[in-house]
């Protein structure tokens, strides 16, 4: 599908495994729910996540796998949590990455990396404002949304027909509600316990795809 980018991912995907691997391991011993602990959970955790064709989303906070930036340049990138930033380059045949263990991590590590190989920053970021002013069709996004080990509940807003309400299935708290990024596509943040997950709904409204590393893109797998 993207005849120039294969070998680059895998170079990402060997540096990065090893990390990811680490992490989820540690993240998955320390939780309390014991579904999470299952081999099947693991290896969703532990898969490193390819996001392709689409755009790159470099909104503060995010990253699963790697996003094509701009094809022009031959340049991927990747963004996890909120401490983490990789860029890969098919022209140089480079990757950085940029690691910390602080919540303003990635976008300190992406200023340096950028400079580090000599790009514009204002030539590769994308300005992703959106408008909330139209409605949302939530109807399209209604549903459960998930894998075997984890689910989220989306429906629309009884008070505010603008807004998508999404509910986890192992969260305690009041269902959320998530924010237009673009053209019927959405971001909201989940904490449950030890969990914080950043996700998004797809354009199409038939994906939930979680922004943490390791975590699989889910798919609806119910209908209201």
């Amino acid at each position: 599908m993207w005849p120039r980018w294969p070998g680059l991912f895998a170079v990402a995907g060997t540096l990065t495994a090893a990390s990811i691997a680490g992490s989820a391991t540690t993240f998955l011993g320390s939780l309390p729910w014991g579904g999470l602990h299952a081999p099947t959970s693991r290896s969703e955790m532990q898969t490193v996540q390819y996001r392709l064709p689409g755009p790159s989303l470099w909104c503060e906070g995010w990253g699963l796998g790697w996003s094509i930036i701009d094809s022009s340049l031959g340049l991927v990138g990747h963004m996890g949590g909120s401490s983490t930033f990789m860029l890969g380059s098919v022209e140089m045949g480079k990757v950085a990455f940029f690691l910390s263990n602080t919540a303003n991590g990635a976008p300190i590590g992406r200023d340096l990396v950028l400079r580090a190989l000599g790009l514009n920053e204002t030539r590769i970021l994308p300005n992703f404002a959106a408008s909330n002013a139209e409605a949302i069709p939530a109807a399209r996004f209604q549903g459960r949304c998930g894998t075997a080990a984890f689910f989220v509940e989306v429906s629309a807003s009884a008070d505010d027909p603008t807004k998508v309400l999404g509910k986890p299935r192992l969260d305690r708290g009041d269902p959320i509600a998530l924010e237009k990024l673009l053209d019927s596509t959405f971001t909201g943040k989940l904490m449950s316990f030890l969990a914080e997950l950043n996700f998004m709904l797809g354009p199409d409204g038939t994906d939930v795809k979680y922004l943490h590393v390791g975590f699989r893109a889910l798919t609806r797998i119910t209908e209201n």
